[in-house]
This record gives structure tokens, sequence and C-alpha cells, in this order.
């Protein structure tokens, strides 16, 4: 999550694309007011995940191990469209095929 907060801060769609399932990805490159373009997020908290047994993926693959977690910050940019500024509590749906690969962001909102 820590890598993900970094992309958004430095605003590199790329490097969160990378850290995200290609479902995921996909979904946030229509975002009108994506965090990517100007937001900036400061007080940054990553909570510990929360196992989620059995998550099946909103586009139908299955994931051997998948993990909710929770993260609160300060949120500032200049579109609050859908996110307004201030405190803000978060989350992301993070998976993996097994443990010796890396975590990927595969969701996100309020859980």
């Amino acid at each position: 999550m820590k890598a993900y907060v970094a992309a958004i801060n430095a605003h590199d769609t790329a490097a969160g694309q990378e850290l995200s399932t290609p479902y995921f990805a996909e979904q946030k490159e229509n975002v009108v007011d994506s965090l990517f373009e100007d937001a900036k997020l400061s007080e940054v908290v990553v909570h510990a995940p929360d196992p989620m047994p059995g998550y099946e993926s909103p586009d139908g693959k299955r994931y051997r191990e998948a993990v909710y977690v929770s993260v609160s910050f300060t949120l500032r940019h200049s579109d609050e469209g859908s996110m307004p500024n201030g405190p803000t509590a978060w989350g992301h749906m993070l998976v993996r095929d097994d443990s010796g690969r890396p975590w990927r962001i595969n969701g996100d909102g309020i859980h």
C-alpha cells in the first residue's frame, strides 16, 4: 500500500497500474477524477490486513489469497467530485495467486 500511495503522490499512473491486477487497472483507466491527476495524500496510516477467505473478483477470477487493507489519510486535490478534501477513510482489496507472488490491488472503497 505504501508504494501505491507513493505512486498517487508522484502522479505516476504507470506505477499504480504495475501494482494492480489487470482488472483493477482497467477500471481505473476511465475514472474522471483520478487521484493520480493531482492528489496529495498525507498523514497516511495503513491498517492491519483483514483476510477475505473465499473472495471472488468482480471479473469472476478467484485468488488463493485476498486481504482488505484499510487506509486513512488526509486528502488534498482540486477535483472533489467523488472524494472531498480532508480526513479520509478508504481501503483496498489486495490479492495474489500464492504466497511467493507479490500482492496486487484488485479493488478499492469502503469495506
